[in-house]
């Protein structure tokens, strides 16, 4: 974010696993797949309804549809 001078409130994460959990946290939107592991759902809430590719996509069109983007 400091190199490219992209503010906090603009960054989207995304993960699947345990060893993603510090970057959801980190970013202003952070993301658990829906086919994430059941240690990584553990300690993060915020899940997409869906898998893979088709778990991001439904994120991005949510948010950017609510900023009008």
């Amino acid at each position: 974010m400091e190199y490219t001078q992209v503010p906090l409130s603009n960054t989207l994460a995304f993960g699947d696993s345990g060893n993603d959990i510090e970057m959801l946290q980190t970013a202003a939107h952070g993301y658990l797949l829906q086919n994430a592991t059941a240690e990584a759902k553990a300690y993060h809430k915020s899940i997409a309804p869906y898998p893979y590719a088709e778990g991001i996509l439904h994120v991005c069109r949510q948010l950017f549809e609510a900023q009008h983007l």
